[in-house]
């Protein structure tokens, strides 16, 4: 239940930054300071979805990939602005959009994964019995103990 609403909260944080972004790039209207406040949401739910995928056994390295990318994001947003400054800044603009959407789809990511340990968890006993069931799971995901959601 916490990971489907962090998705849900990150996406829409997402969405906002993406338009106040695309808003600031396209039509020129100074609306950084809360671009930036929802760009640190979605970076936030990176970090604690990224925490909590730290304690399923099968998620251990997204979970530490989704903390170093949570780290990487708030560096390269504020660093961008001086970057590569003059008519190839929109080369740098375009990564920056590229890496936010990045944030946004690896917390689905983590969230989908982290529900679907949930569901092993919660359906343990019938799972466990059906080996076809098992083995149809993927590599990562077969050995997930418990997950605290």
């Amino acid at each position: 239940m916490t990971a489907r609403i962090l998705q849900i909260i990150v996406g829409l944080a997402g969405l906002c930054a993406l338009v106040l972004g695309l808003l600031s790039w396209i039509a020129n209207i100074d609306l950084t300071d809360i671009h930036m406040l929802f760009g640190l949401l979605v970076t936030l739910g990176l970090l604690v979805m990224s925490i909590v995928a730290l304690t399923a056994r099968g998620l251990r390295i997204w979970g530490v990939v989704g903390i170093v990318y949570a780290i990487i994001v708030p560096i390269f947003g504020v660093l961008q602005v001086n970057m590569l400054v003059g008519h190839l800044h929109w080369l740098i603009q375009t990564l920056h959009t590229l890496v936010g959407i990045g944030a946004i789809v690896l917390t689905g990511f983590l969230g989908a994964l982290g529900l679907a340990a949930t569901e092993i968890v919660v359906g343990h006993n019938s799972v466990a019995a059906n080996s076809r069931t098992r083995a149809s799971l993927p590599t990562s995901m077969r050995g997930i103990g418990r997950l605290a959601v």
